[in-house]
């Protein structure tokens, strides 16, 4: 007779091969998952932190070359600025003097200051300021001027006179200079003298006038200025005058560094560095700086991903 009594055995033969539960499963694999992320975290910081102590070690350490790199810096500056003005400066300043010198010494100018034939000589004035389409005015004067005209456009101050007196008493063309400094009449003289060959007396000047906005559109144009900029105007009486200016005055301090002439003129650019080598390493590779914040922006993002994954999976395993 076959025994009603359970067989134990095979029961728990049969638990035992039960399988095992989703979450246990889960349980089972959080871990691993857990793991990984704790290692992803820790080499994207070790990462970040290398990045940072690397930047400030090669700061401190090659200091050295870091100044010298920062002078290099400063002097191509300076040089790239300077020149860049001066350059288009003296271009200017050639194109008209030796336009101006080409027509003062033309035959038929000099008979008409011979013959002193006004109003040929106002036609001829016409004529010319067709040749300069650009300029204000273009003016034939008589030598020996003493009176100023304030009506005229622009006005001939006693600064043209002084201009008119040298041409006349000299050997050389007068130089390129700005006239009414800081009214709305300043302007640009360009004179030379009608000189009669057969006596080489000075019968007559050529005065070509310009707008002073010729050299504020130079300054305007410049590129790489870091610093704070000055075209100026010499005068053995007097401290040189600021006729125009690009850049932040706030560098203006102390001696420039470094001065330039502008030949055939009074003019000479004064160019001043900002006085702080960080703050102008800074200003000359903000490229290079992005780059660096972009990087390290890019690894602090990553690391804050990893972190939230890693608190959610936390939350999830529990």
């Amino acid at each position: 007779m076959k025994s009603s009594l359970p067989n134990y055995l095979d029961y728990g033969k049969s638990y035992d091969k039960q399988p095992a539960s989703e979450p246990q499963q889960a349980a089972r694999k959080e871990p691993p998952r857990l793991s990984k992320a704790r290692a992803w975290l820790l080499i994207i910081t070790l990462i970040f932190l290398a990045e940072l102590a690397l930047l400030v070690f090669q700061l401190m350490w090659n200091y050295p070359t870091v100044s010298r790199y920062v002078t290099q810096v400063i002097e191509r500056d300076i040089g790239t600025t300077t020149e860049q003005s001066s350059t288009r400066l003296a271009a200017m300043v050639d194109y008209y003097s030796e336009s101006a010198t080409r027509l003062a010494s033309s035959p038929d100018i000099e008979k008409l200051f011979i013959t002193g034939d006004k109003v040929a000589l106002r036609a001829r004035e016409e004529s010319l300021r067709q040749q300069f389409p650009n300029a204000l005015n273009v003016r034939l004067l008589s030598p020996g001027l003493v009176t100023v005209d304030m009506d005229a456009f622009p006005p001939l101050s006693y600064a043209a006179l002084d201009q008119m007196r040298l041409a006349e008493t000299g050997t050389l063309s007068p130089p390129v200079e700005v006239h009414l400094f800081g009214t709305l009449q300043q302007h640009i003289s360009i004179l030379r003298r009608v000189v009669n060959p057969a006596s080489n007396e000075v019968v007559g000047h050529l005065m070509v006038l310009l707008p002073n906005e010729f050299l504020q559109d130079i300054f305007d144009d410049l590129q790489h200025a870091h610093g704070y900029i000055e075209l100026q105007q010499t005068s053995p009486k007097s401290d040189p005058i600021t006729v125009t200016v690009q850049g932040d005055n706030t560098y203006k301090a102390g001696d420039p560094s470094r001065v330039m002439p502008i030949a055939g003129s009074r003019w000479q650019i004064a160019y001043w560095t900002p006085a702080n080598d960080q703050i102008y390493l800074f200003s000359v590779n903000v490229p290079i700086l992005c780059i660096v914040l972009l990087i390290s922006t890019g690894l602090l993002l990553v690391i804050v991903s990893l972190f939230r994954r890693l608190v959610d999976d936390s939350i999830v395993s529990t």
